[in-house]
């Protein structure tokens, strides 16, 4: 199954991630990250989502994001730095990053996930080594915490799932746990043609479960950019200060088009009076 670009950049309010150089001392509130893989298993781009806990639930940090964007082939050497800019308020509380490698076709071939914990007005750099997905049938360790396998079936296991694809045994998916530190989890979603085994995932944060073709959340479409699946709202597409949205919040939508007023998942307000305008900082 092919993952297709999630968002223009990696963010929270107003915040980019790019390419960088050196970490710096003094500037923004930023993860400067570093991530190791190993180029013969084909990773081509990177899949980075960060959770934080707020009153003992993993949330959004900044939006799912792809690194690059398009998925074309080309040379991806080793390591790959990203900057990942983030709101001052975020400085001294812990975030767990999770990295997926995806290779040429948008299969993921390798993932890890490491704490950190931001510095305000400060650059933390923070070094990942992705693991590889293994294959339960044949028995290997599984690096990453995670047991997947993307590849060709063998040991002579059957898929049998009639509403969605199949994991390692040959039934059907259940979410992957992967913790993530004090009291916080984060669900990967296998996904994949139905009655087949499983050869991709739901987005991290955005989806809660997989049937008939479809990620979802709950028993609706995967949540949309600047949204998140809250599991503790029954399965539903929520838009808050914890959903990564850039824009303003207005009835669990995230609107960035600066019609109404708002940054950083706030409540949108309308800008009144003839002469009022929508600032890009959302004032």
């Amino acid at each position: 199954m092919r993952l297709a670009a999630l968002l223009g950049g990696l963010a929270l309010g107003s915040g980019v991630a790019s390419a960088c150089g050196t970490v710096t001392e003094v500037g923004p509130t930023a993860i400067v990250l570093e991530v190791y893989f190993n180029e013969s298993r084909g990773t081509k781009a990177l899949l980075i989502s960060g959770t934080a806990e707020l009153d003992g639930v993993p949330v959004n940090v900044f939006p799912t994001s792809q690194r690059p964007e398009q998925l074309t082939g080309a040379p991806f050497p080793v390591p790959q730095t990203v900057r990942v800019l983030l709101n001052d308020s975020r400085g001294g509380v812990p975030v767990q990053v999770t990295v997926i490698g995806l290779n040429s076709d948008g299969d993921p071939v390798e993932a890890a996930t490491q704490p950190v914990t931001p510095l305000a007005r400060k650059e933390v750099s923070l070094t990942i080594t992705l693991r590889p997905f293994t294959d339960q049938v044949d028995g290997g360790a599984s690096d990453a915490g995670i047991g997947f396998d993307a590849g060709t079936r063998d040991a002579g296991v059957r898929c049998t799932c009639p509403t969605g694809c199949c994991d390692a045994s040959g039934g059907c998916a259940m979410p992957i746990v992967l913790p993530l530190g004090s009291q916080q989890q984060l669900a990967i979603i296998l996904s994949g043609p139905t009655n087949q085994f499983c050869t991709g995932i739901c987005y991290p944060g955005r989806a809660n479960a997989f049937s008939n073709g479809a990620c979802l959340c709950g028993s609706t479409p995967t949540c949309g950019d600047g949204l998140r699946c809250g599991s503790a709202s029954g399965g539903r597409c929520l838009c808050d200060q914890s959903s990564g949205c850039r824009g303003c919040c207005a009835a669990n939508v995230c609107d960035n088009t600066r019609v109404l007023c708002g940054n950083a998942g706030n409540a949108c307000q309308r800008c009144e009076g003839v002469a009022n305008t929508c600032q890009l900082s959302g004032r």
